[in-house]
């Protein structure tokens, strides 16, 4: 139900006040994960998770779906275990459908979390591409820059 809805959310954007709002309620709604009860989280959350890097800046004070998305996912992982270490890297490396899509496949499985270590399954593999072409000529500079 907890990806579905946020999936139906793109077009969302707001205030960090809505933002802490909006992610509660979603989370509040959903009651429980894997048989852990969610707590919706307060503002002085939200500020933290931003400045350890879990959620990205805001864009002229404003938020959009894709802080919403990082928010609602990075609160299920750290309420179920998770370092806010290890969460703030999958945030950092995945755009909000994947995270969506994580949800989804953790939800599906009904497994324990998987651990900060743990292979990601769902990867975009277009995105994957797009990083790795993006990346070769910054290493082919590096090296060049050094030598």
């Amino acid at each position: 139900m907890l990806p579905q809805t946020l999936l139906k959310l793109s077009a969302w954007n707001g205030s960090l006040e809505d933002l802490a709002a909006t992610a509660g309620q979603l989370l509040l709604e959903q009651g429980s994960w894997q048989g852990h009860p969610l707590r919706a989280p307060t503002r002085s959350v939200v500020v933290d998770y931003r400045n350890v890097g879990i959620i990205a800046p805001a864009l002229r004070k404003r938020y959009q779906w894709r802080h919403l998305v990082q928010l609602v996912v990075a609160c299920v992982l750290v309420q179920l275990g998770q370092t806010r270490k290890s969460v703030s890297k999958r945030m950092q490396s995945l755009a909000p459908t994947e995270l969506v899509a994580l949800l989804e496949h953790a939800s599906s499985e009904n497994a324990s979390p998987p651990g900060p270590h743990a292979p990601l399954t769902t990867v975009d593999e277009s995105r994957a591409l797009e990083l790795a072409h993006e990346a070769v000529p910054l290493l082919a500079a590096g090296l060049a820059d050094h030598f």
